[in-house]
C-alpha cells in the first residue's frame, strides 16, 4: 500500500482550479495501454481549498483498492467546474475517445471507476454559494465498503 497519512493541505495559485488530491489513469500517446493504479490509502487529511478532489480510473482501467478515512475538506471561493478539463501534463497531450475526463463533474469530491473503495469519513464543509457544487460524486464504483479500519 501507498499511504498518505496525517497531512494538512492548503491549495492556492494561479490556476483557476486546484486539486489537493489528484489520482488519474490516462494515456499520453496513441497505442499505449492505460496505466494501473491500486492500493492507495488517504487518512487523516485536513484540506482547505477552492478546488476539488479528483480520484479517477477509466471504465476499462479502474483504480483498485482505494481507501479514504477521516478526510476533512473546507471549500471556499468555488467556481463552476462544468467546462473544466483535467491537467494533462502538457498542452499538446491529445484526448483519446476511449478515455473520460471527469474534471467537469461539478462536485467537491469526484471518485470514479474504482474497484474496491473503502472508507469511513469524508466530510466536506462547503463555504461556497449554495448549489455551486454537490458534495460527492461517485461514478462506476464497484465493491464499495465502509469500514472503521484500513484494509
Amino acid at each position: 500500500y501507498l499511504s498518505f497519512n496525517n497531512i494538512s493541505i492548503q491549495t492556492g495559485g494561479r490556476n483557476k482550479n486546484h486539486y489537493p488530491v489528484f489520482v488519474d489513469v490516462d494515456r499520453k500517446r496513441a497505442g499505449e495501454r492505460l496505466g494501473r493504479i491500486e492500493n492507495i490509502s488517504f487518512s487523516n487529511l485536513q484540506i482547505e481549498t477552492s478546488g476539488n478532489i479528483l480520484i479517477a480510473g477509466q471504465p476499462s482501467a479502474p483504480l483498485k483498492n482505494i481507501s479514504l478515512h477521516n478526510i476533512s475538506m473546507r471549500v471556499r471561493d468555488c467556481h463552476d467546474l462544468s467546462k473544466q478539463k483535467k491537467p494533462r501534463g502538457n498542452k499538446n497531450t491529445p484526448v483519446f475517445a476511449d478515455t473520460k475526463d471527469l474534471a467537469n463533474v461539478n462536485a467537491h469530491v469526484v471518485i470514479a471507476y474504482v474497484d474496491g473503495l473503502h472508507g469511513n469519513g469524508v466530510q466536506v464543509v462547503d463555504e461556497c454559494q449554495p448549489g455551486t457544487r454537490k458534495p460527492v460524486a461517485e461514478i462506476g464504483i464497484t465493491a464499495k465498503a465502509n469500514r472503521n479500519r484500513q484494509p
